[in-house]
């Protein structure tokens, strides 16, 4: 279930995947954080920031909201190695997703319609977890 209106600045957010395959679990990961800001990489506006941590192996995966509608897709994180050679600093939690409207026209013009809720009950971070493992699966592309 899609969410049906905007991601709101600072709301919770737990994101499903399976990062680092091989060396962490091979069952989901859950983590959370919150919505850190309305737009991605140089203000990319069909992105959102998240602090909820992500990994290599997170992309693709599900960003719920606290109603366990999806509010993105995970896409991807800061290089921290990189940037701490270039500036000197180590950033933290900084993540990306692309919002879910965007996610949904994606999938609207290639012939999968999806629903859509208003959301209005919160739940916990557990319950949204219970109910993201079940429909969350690991894919992985071969060359």
């Amino acid at each position: 279930m899609f969410r049906s209106d905007k991601s709101r600045l600072g709301e919770n957010v737990v994101v499903v995947g399976f990062p680092l395959t091989g060396l962490l679990s091979s069952e989901p990961i859950v983590t959370s954080g919150i919505v850190s800001a309305l737009a991605g990489m140089r203000g990319n506006q069909r992105e959102l920031q998240i602090s909820a941590p992500i990994q290599p192996g997170n992309s693709g995966g599900p960003v719920f909201d606290a109603s366990g509608r999806v509010a993105g897709v995970a896409v991807g994180t800061l290089d921290t190695v990189q940037l701490a050679r270039a500036i000197g600093v180590v950033p933290e939690n900084i993540n990306f997703a692309i919002k879910a409207d965007e996610a949904r026209q994606f999938l609207a013009t290639h012939g999968v319609t999806v629903a859509t809720d208003a959301g209005e009950k919160e739940l916990s971070t557990a319950a949204i977890a219970a109910q993201a493992v079940k429909m969350t699966v690991r894919l992985e592309c071969w060359k």
